[in-house]
Formats: C-alpha cells, sequence, structure tokens
C-alpha cells in the first residue's frame, strides 16, 4: 500500500490512479488546495467528507458539476450530489472521470500501432455527521483505470474531520480540518501494481471578518515531500441575495521541477439565489495554464 521512501520526493512517479491527485472543485484549487478545513459543500466529498456534514443544518440538498481543462489535452469532469436525511446526517454520491486524450500508440520494434485514448474513473460514497458542533464523516471509492488493452480495479477509503472554532484570534474565530484521502490496496494493470495516491492534509481557517478569511494547510501525499498551501478569500455582497468572492492562494508543492510562474492560484465565484458558478486559474510555468470551472445547484 506504500511505495518505497514514502512521503518523500523519492517516490514520485510510482503511484497508480494519479488522476486522484487533483480533486474536483474550481473554488479549492483557486484556494491552492486549501480547503480541508472551508469544505462546505458537495464537493467536500473529493477533499474532506466532513465537510457534507455542513449541510445538515441548513436542511438543503447540493448538486455541482465540474470541468477541468488540463494540460496536453487532458480533461477531467466531475459531478456531486449531496443530501440530508432529516437530522441523522448527509449522504453524497460523486463521480470522476478522467482523459488523458488521444496518445500515439507503438510496437516493441517502434512501429506506430494507431492511437488508444487512456482514462480512469472514480465513484464515491459517502456519510456525514455532527457531534454536536464537529463535523465528521467517511466514504468509499472504487477506482477504475483502462490504458489501451489493459485495465485494473482498486478501492479506497477516505475519512475527514472539521472542528469549528478551536480558537480565537483577535474577533475571529478559528476552524480545523483534517481529512485522509486514498487509503486502499495497490492497482494492478498489466503486471505492475502501484499503490494509490494517499495522503493526509489538515489546517487552520482563521475567520478575520465574516467577509475575510485565510487559510493555512499542511499536506503529506505518500509520493511527494510534505508542502504547504496558504489562500486568502474575501467575499464581496452584491445585493441581498447575491454575493461574489475573489480568491488567491500559493501551494509550495508544486514549485519543484517546474521552470516559470507556478504554485500561485487564483479565482472568483458569484452566488446568487441557489446557483453558483466558480471558477479557477492554475499555471504551471512552462508547461501551461489549466483552468477550472465549476456550477453548482443548492435545492
Amino acid at each position: 500500500m506504500f511505495p518505497s521512501s514514502p512521503f518523500s520526493n523519492s517516490a514520485a512517479g510510482t503511484t497508480s490512479a494519479a488522476f486522484l491527485k487533483a480533486p474536483a472543485g474550481a473554488r479549492p484549487e483557486a484556494l491552492a488546495g486549501a480547503f480541508t478545513a472551508v469544505a462546505d459543500n458537495s464537493e467536500a466529498i473529493f477533499w474532506n467528507p466532513a465537510g457534507l456534514a455542513r449541510l445538515q443544518a441548513a436542511g438543503t440538498s447540493d448538486v455541482a458539476l465540474n470541468y477541468n481543462m488540463l494540460l496536453a489535452g487532458a480533461n477531467a469532469t466531475a459531478i456531486s450530489y449531496a443530501k440530508p436525511i432529516r437530522e441523522r446526517g448527509v449522504l453524497g454520491v460523486g463521480l470522476t472521470y478522467f482523459s488523458a486524450g488521444s496518445i500515439q500508440g507503438y510496437d516493441a520494434l517502434q512501429n506506430q500501432t494507431g492511437t488508444f485514448a487512456p482514462y480512469d474513473l472514480a465513484v464515491t460514497g459517502a456519510f456525514a455527521t455532527k457531534f454536536q458542533s464537529v463535523g465528521v464523516g467517511a466514504g468509499l471509492k472504487l477506482i477504475r483505470s483502462v490504458i489501451d488493452s489493459a485495465s485494473g480495479m482498486s478501492a479506497a477509503v477516505d475519512a475527514g474531520v472539521q472542528i469549528p472554532r478551536v480558537a480565537d484570534i483577535g474577533d475571529g474565530p478559528v476552524d480545523f480540518g483534517a481529512s485522509l484521502l486514498n487509503l486502499g490496496p495497490p492497482m494492478k494493470i498489466g503486471g505492475e501494481s502501484d499503490p494509490l495516491p494517499m495522503r493526509f492534509a489538515g489546517g487552520f481557517a482563521w475567520h478575520l471578518t465574516p467577509e475575510v478569511q485565510t487559510i493555512l494547510e499542511g499536506h503529506m501525499p505518500v509520493d511527494q515531500n510534505p508542502y504547504a498551501a496558504l489562500a486568502g478569500e474575501v467575499f464581496l455582497r452584491i445585493t441581498d441575495k447575491a454575493r461574489g468572492a475573489l480568491r488567491l492562494g500559493y501551494n509550495t508543492g508544486r514549485l519543484e521541477g517546474i521552470e516559470g510562474l507556478t504554485g500561485l492560484t487564483a479565482g472568483f465565484g458569484l452566488d446568487v439565489h441557489s446557483f453558483r458558478i466558480d471558477y479557477a486559474w492554475v499555471p504551471f510555468g512552462d508547461l501551461g495554464t489549466t483552468n477550472r470551472i465549476s456550477l453548482g445547484f443548492k435545492f
């Protein structure tokens, strides 16, 4: 379940199902992945299942559709849905589909054999509830990867917790969140068996005012050195039923081995009545820039 030299760059490239390392959601990506402590809608199923519990008090269901335009023609689509079950908790389901685009195939003699289109798929079910004010959640996901004529399957569990107001700094409360994602047996494709990209994450969200919050998180991927993510979010009231948001983040885990602008992220959001749209801009230096878009609806 673990590569050699885990939690270090020495394990880079040794895990399977790499698409799980970039969970869906434009808002969390605009925040540089610092979303564990503030996840509060159906997209929480991809980052911290405990965040689903925040829908329990409101009694509203939530659905979100995500589209990520990635590098080299790759793209990812995800949909998530969460529904409160009376006062017992919140059920959530999520589907992620990743396509690497069309790739030229070759045989052992370097002769072209036509093109193929690798893809990955993950289906997740999760449940979250609150014990007093503390949110806890867990999920189970089924994972499938297809590379030309070879394919593999695996399963993994996710778990998380969110604790509001663990401290106060000035007049602003501080919330805490932690998650464990992608814990499961290795995936075997063809004759190769590789571990899943498990990771720990935990951090704090400081609400300076009702309109401004800053987030600091630490991440420990099994195939990379630990890194930090710092983000800020400003909410702007437009009307009584419309609110905007500006977001900025910095992820130190994206700095190594890439020339040019990377690590920095930015984005915005707009909530109107029960509808929301979020956008994230995520550059990867000389490799190019990715764009993430999410649409959501509460009912």
